[in-house]
């Protein structure tokens, strides 16, 4: 999937592409695959087969991410299969701004600690703002593509079975 992480951060959001957060053998981890993924059913009832990865998003005073996206294409077009999402684990206080590009519509998610927020991503933009605090801003995101998308990917070895 491309992403264009612009702005201010650390290694552990450029090199998403490279792990899978989920993958390390954690309580923790577990627990929010399970999470995610009773959400991801609940909000798309589906017998399709899909696929997750999952990264941290550290940030110190100051960092930020400017506007991106999560889109993913198939034979050259858009793929509206895909989703996004985050889980707060350290983000009050913040806002997660959304642009929606088809109609220009923008909104705020007020990020709180334990939060998860999971959207269709084939045609949003969101962004974060600097970070206020001494202690870092944390977030475990995710994308979340299907079978279908999955084809379409190089690196396929840090993407599961949702």
């Amino acid at each position: 999937l491309p992403h264009s992480y612009e702005g201010k951060g650390t290694e552990t959001t450029y090199v998403h592409s490279y792990y899978n957060l989920l993958l390390y053998p954690y309580n923790g981890f577990h627990d929010l695959y399970h999470a995610i993924r009773t959400l991801f059913f609940e909000v798309n009832p589906t017998n399709d087969k899909y696929y997750i990865q999952c990264w941290l998003n550290y940030f110190l005073k100051d960092d930020y991410m400017s506007w991106h996206g999560h889109k993913s294409m198939i034979d050259n077009k858009v793929d509206t299969t895909n989703w996004h999402g985050f889980f707060c684990v350290n983000c009050e206080p913040s806002v997660t701004t959304y642009r929606i590009q088809s109609t220009g519509l923008l909104f705020d998610i007020d990020d709180k600690n334990n939060q998860l927020v999971l959207s269709k991503s084939h045609d949003d933009l969101h962004r974060t703002y600097p970070w206020k605090q001494d202690t870092p801003r944390i977030t475990i995101a995710f994308d979340i593509i299907s079978q279908n998308t999955l084809k379409d990917i190089p690196d396929l070895n840090h993407w599961m079975p949702l």
